[in-house]
C-alpha cells in the first residue's frame, strides 16, 4: 500500500511540474505594470520585454521612463502614473484601453518596497510565471525566508509564533514578570516538542489546559468594562450578562432608543453613552466620560463589537465608497477606539477583545466586510504582541454565522437588488439575466442552514476572555466556524476556492 501511495505522490509531482512548465505565447499579449522606476517593477518590465510580451510600464518620474526605455526594446511603452491622483489613473486607463484594444491578457502588479534579499529575480520569476503560465499558481512565496521560516511559522499555534517573535525583544522597563505567565510558558514548551511526546503526556496536557482555562479572576465588582455596539445583537446581550455578573458596565449605543431599551432591562449600575465609531469627536467624548467613571482603577475590559456588513456582494458590483463605508466602522473605527482607550486599559492591565469573524480567515464574498475582518485579525495580532510586556491581554472573537443585524437577509437582498439595477448593461449581460435571483436563492439557502439563533455562544466567548485568568488568543464561536470554515481556511487555496465557488451560481460568461 505504501508503494502505491508513493507512486501516486510521484505522479502528482510530475503532473504539477508538467502543468507549470507550459507557457502561453507572448505574441500580442499585453502586460501592464505599475511602479517601474526601480526595484521589482523595473526588473519585471525588462524581463517580460525580453520574453516578447508587449509591456506597458508606468513610472512616477520622467527620469524613470527614460532609463527604462534605454534598457528595453521598442515594443515596451511607458506612461506617467501617480496612483494617488484619480485624474492620473483615469488618463492611464484611457491610454491602456486605446493601446490594448481587444486584448485580454493583462496584469497589474502593485509596487512593493525593497526587501533585504538583493536577488530580485526570485520575485520577478514568480511574477513572470504568473503572467506566462497556462496554469498559474494561486500564491507564490519567493525567498528562502518566506518558504522556510515565515510561512511555516504562520501555520503554527499562535503561542509558538508569539514566543519566537518575542523571545529576542528587549522588554520595556515596566514589563510584567514572567512568573505571571508560567503556565503560558509551560504550554509553549509542550507544544514546541509535541511530536516527541508520548500519548500519556498528551492526556496530562489536556488536563493541565482545562485547569488553566478554568481559572477565574476575582473582584469583579471593582472592574469596569466598555462594550461598543450595544443597540442589539452580541453587544446588547453581553452588556446584560456582564451586568448580571456584577461588572461595572459602560455600554455604547448608536441611538437614544437603543440606550433607553438597554437601561430598561439592566441594573442602575450599568451606564450608557452614545458613540459613533466613525466620528473622532464622538469617540473623544466617550473617552472623557469613561475616564471620569473609572477613575484611578482604569478600564479592565474594552470589547470592540460595533460593526456593519452591507454593502456586501460580488466585487464588480461595488464602488470605492462602498468599501470605505464598511472599513470606516469595522476597522478604522475599531482602531481609533482602541488607541483612544488603550491608556486606561494599560492602567488596569486589562483586556482588549476585538470581534472579527471567520470571514477574517476566509474571504467568501466581495465588499468591505471580509477586508475589514482580515484587518481586525492583523491589528489584534500586532496589538497583542506590543501589549504583552505591559500585562494587557488581547483576544480575537471569530464567530461563524449567527442571526443578528449583520446577517439580516432583507437588508442584504435589498442592497443587492439596488446594485444590480445600477449595473451597466454590459456587466449584467456577462452574469446573465437570471443571475441575481439565483445568487439570492443560494445565499438564502446557505444562510438559513448556517445561521444560528443562539448568539449566547458568542457572548460566552467574550465573557471568558474577560473573566479568565488566562484568556485564549482566539475564540471560534459556532459549529460552522469550528468544524468547517476554520479547517477550510488551512487547506490549499484551490480546495477553498472550489468549495466557496460551489456555494454560489456561475455567471453566464464562465
Amino acid at each position: 500500500m505504501l508503494f502505491y501511495l508513493l507512486g501516486l505522490v510521484v505522479l502528482l509531482v510530475l503532473y504539477r511540474w508538467y502543468r507549470e512548465t507550459k507557457r502561453v505565447s507572448p505574441a500580442d499579449k499585453y502586460v501592464y505594470i505599475t511602479g517601474c522606476d526601480s526595484g521589482f517593477g523595473n526588473l519585471l518590465a525588462k524581463h517580460l520585454d525580453k520574453l516578447g510580451f508587449c509591456v506597458i510600464a508606468s513610472c512616477f518620474t520622467e527620469k524613470g521612463e527614460e532609463e527604462l526605455k534605454k534598457a528595453s526594446s521598442e515594443r515596451l511603452t511607458t506612461i506617467h502614473l501617480d496612483v494617488t491622483q484619480t485624474e492620473s489613473v483615469s488618463r492611464a486607463a484611457a491610454f491602456i484601453k486605446t493601446k490594448v484594444g481587444g486584448k485580454v491578457n493583462k496584469m497589474m502588479k502593485e509596487e512593493f518596497d525593497r526587501l533585504p534579499d538583493a536577488d530580485l529575480m526570485k520575485v520577478v520569476r514568480c511574477m513572470e510565471h504568473g503572467v506566462a503560465a497556462v496554469h498559474p499558481r494561486t500564491r507564490y512565496s519567493p525567498g528562502w525566508d518566506a518558504k522556510f521560516f515565515w510561512i511555516p511559522m504562520s501555520y503554527m499555534p499562535t503561542c509558538i509564533a508569539d514566543y519566537m517573535l518575542l523571545k529576542n525583544v528587549i522588554k520595556p522597563a515596566k514589563s510584567v514578570s514572567d512568573v505571571e505567565n508560567i503556565f503560558y510558558g509551560v504550554l509553549q514548551a509542550i507544544l514546541s516538542n509535541l511530536l516527541s511526546l508520548i500519548l500519556a503526556s498528551i492526556a496530562v496536557i489536556a488536563v493541565a489546559y482545562y485547569v488553566r482555562d478554568s481559572l477565574k479572576i476575582g473582584s469583579i465588582d471593582q472592574k469596569w468594562v466598555l462594550v461598543t455596539g450595544c443597540d442589539s445583537g452580541f453587544g446588547n446581550l453581553l452588556a446584560q450578562q456582564l451586568d448580571q455578573q456584577g461588572f461595572n458596565v459602560i455600554a455604547t449605543c448608536m441611538t437614544e432608543k437603543g440606550s433607553a431599551d438597554l437601561k430598561h432591562v439592566t441594573s442602575p449600575r450599568l451606564k450608557t453613552v452614545i458613540l459613533n465609531v466613525t466620528d473622532s469627536a464622538s469617540i473623544k467624548n466617550a473617552e472623557e466620560f469613561v475616564r471620569t467613571e473609572v477613575g484611578e482603577q482604569g478600564l479592565w475590559g474594552l470589547v470592540n463589537n460595533a460593526g456593519r456588513s452591507t454593502p456586501i456582494g460580488p466585487t464588480e458590483w461595488m464602488h470605492l465608497d462602498d468599501f470605505k463605508k464598511v472599513l470606516d466602522v469595522n476597522l478604522i473605527g475599531l482602531i481609533e477606539v482602541t488607541l483612544q482607550f488603550l491608556p486606561l486599559v494599560k492602567k488596569a492591565q486589562g483586556r482588549v477583545i476585538n470581534v472579527a469573524s471567520i470571514l477574517g480567515r476566509l474571504s467568501l464574498t466581495g465588499g468591505g466586510y471580509c477586508l475589514s475582518k482580515w484587518g481586525v485579525e492583523s491589528f489584534s495580532d500586532s496589538l497583542r504582541r506590543d501589549m504583552h510586556h505591559f500585562g494587557v491581554k488581547v483576544s480575537i472573537i471569530e464567530p461563524g454565522f449567527f442571526k443578528t443585524a449583520v446577517t439580516n437577509l432583507d437588508l442584504i437582498e435589498k442592497d443587492l437588488r439596488r446594485r444590480w439595477n445600477q449595473l451597466p448593461a454590459e456587466v449584467k449581460d456577462s452574469y446573465g439575466e437570471g443571475y441575481l435571483e439565483e445568487y439570492l436563492k443560494a445565499q438564502s439557502f446557505s444562510m438559513n442552514i448556517l445561521c444560528s439563533s443562539d448568539i449566547a455562544k458568542v457572548t460566552r466567548c467574550m465573557g471568558h476572555a474577560l473573566t479568565a485568568r488566562h484568556p485564549r488568543t482566539r475564540y471560534s464561536a459556532g459549529w460552522d466556524a469550528k468544524l468547517f470554515w476554520i479547517p477550510l481556511s488551512y487547506l490549499p487555496s484551490f480546495i477553498s476556492d472550489f468549495t466557496v465557488s460551489a456555494l454560489l451560481p456561475l455567471p453566464k460568461d464562465n
